[in-house]
């Protein structure tokens, strides 16, 4: 599988070795048929991305899955500044920037699934065609095997350590904000 780093904004080998390490914990099953995963700056300003409501995108969109097509292959296309959001430069290079790129490679890898084989879990699923608007069963569903993929991968103490980083981090940025609200610093 191809692996495109079009940006500068984390190292590009850096970048493609979260990448890597994170395709070792899916089912190489489920990579069939995947031609690349593409990691770009930020999400393009496209018609499409610009026409939907912003609740259904949420502050950070992360990236999304391309479809087979006659002119294209399938493809996974990460917004690097939305997967690595919250990450500081310093943990750019640890586990804590691999575990917050699998959530949202997984979930992508999750819609290349039901692409290409129909379902994730059991033949019986039933997702909605396409129609612009996201299938919430199928959002649940590809959640679902995102979560499956870092649950194999919370197994290894690398990442043990990458998800205790993430939550210190967190209850010392929380624990700031309130300082800062506590005195009057909004």
């Amino acid at each position: 599988m191809l692996i495109q780093v079009e940006t500068n904004l984390v190292s590009p080998r850096l970048t493609k070795r979260h990448v890597r390490r994170v395709l070792r914990w899916v089912n190489k099953e489920d990579l069939k048929d995947l031609h690349a995963v593409r990691v770009i700056a930020e999400r393009p300003n496209d018609r499409e991305y610009a026409e939907r409501p912003q609740y259904l995108s949420g502050f950070l969109y992360n990236g999304h899955y391309e479809f087979k097509t006659k002119d294209r292959n399938a493809q996974v296309v990460l917004y690097a500044g939305d997967v690595y959001f919250g990450v500081p430069k310093i943990f750019a290079g640890t586990s804590m920037a691999t575990l917050k790129m699998a959530r949202t490679l997984a979930h992508e890898i999750g819609h290349h699934v039901i692409a290409t084989r129909g379902y994730i879990y059991k033949p019986s699923e039933k997702y909605r065609p396409w129609t612009g608007v996201n299938d919430p069963y199928e959002e649940a569903m590809v959640c679902a095997y995102a979560s499956d993929v870092i649950d194999r991968m919370l197994g290894n103490w690398r990442y043990k350590f990458g998800k205790f980083l993430t939550r210190k981090l967190s209850s010392a940025l929380y624990r700031a904000g309130l300082q800062e609200y506590s005195d009057g610093n909004y």
